[in-house]
């Protein structure tokens, strides 16, 4: 169980809610993160509970917390975004932390054991349709790992790497360290089909 934020990639100052998180990381004797998947897209200041026996009086008071802190500091003085790139960073965000979740949950697996594949599909699906970006987890022996700049924190997609992979193989680290560095600069933590497609036009005309 964690207190999360799905906002990855935007700069939030942390201040109010580093006293809440030093307080009980030390009252719950918490570590910090040993999954690299959760730091991909998780804030470094949440309470990670990784199979480990917990206080749930303590657990529950420092959610409570939590909420106050997030209620007080970045709930009411939020606004609505207008500005079309802070809208596709949170849209960006949100479609990163899907895609590293559902790739790393093993429900889906489990799922497709215990009541086939075409259950597993379904919730699959109900869970990731307004985002079509969010491939279907693939356990077949070719599946196509998901390729990782850890420096720059971005993910690729699977239908964007394919584009890639279709380009001649002499230019695609050229085509790659080019979207990157642009989805570096906008702040884009995963390459999408449509972020490719999106630097793309711009970048090799």
């Amino acid at each position: 169980m964690a207190v999360n934020t799905i906002f990855v990639q935007i700069k939030i100052d942390y201040a109010p809610l580093i006293p809440v998180f030093e307080k009980y990381k030390k009252l719950l004797n918490m570590e910090p993160s040993k999954l690299d998947w959760i730091n991909i897209i998780c804030s470094e200041y949440i309470l990670h509970a990784q199979y480990d026996v917990l206080d749930i009086d303590i657990f529950l008071n420092a959610m409570r917390e939590y909420l106050a802190v997030w209620i007080e500091h970045y709930y009411k003085p939020g606004a609505q975004l207008t500005d079309k790139q802070d809208i596709d960073n949170v849209r960006n965000a949100i479609i990163k932390y899907k895609q590293v979740l559902h790739s790393n949950d093993p429900a889906y697996g489990i799922f497709r054991k215990e009541w086939g594949g075409p259950v597993a599909d379904a919730f699959f699906y109900i869970e990731t349709r307004d985002h079509p970006s969010i491939t279907m987890p693939d356990y077949s022996a070719d599946k196509l790992k998901a390729w990782e700049n850890k420096e720059l924190n971005i993910l690729w997609e699977r239908r964007a790497q394919q584009r890639v992979l279709a380009a001649p193989e002499q230019v695609q680290q050229r085509i790659i360290d080019a979207i990157e560095a642009q989805a570096a600069a906008d702040n884009m933590g995963i390459i999408t089909l449509e972020v490719f497609e999106k630097y793309k036009d711009t970048l090799f005309v």
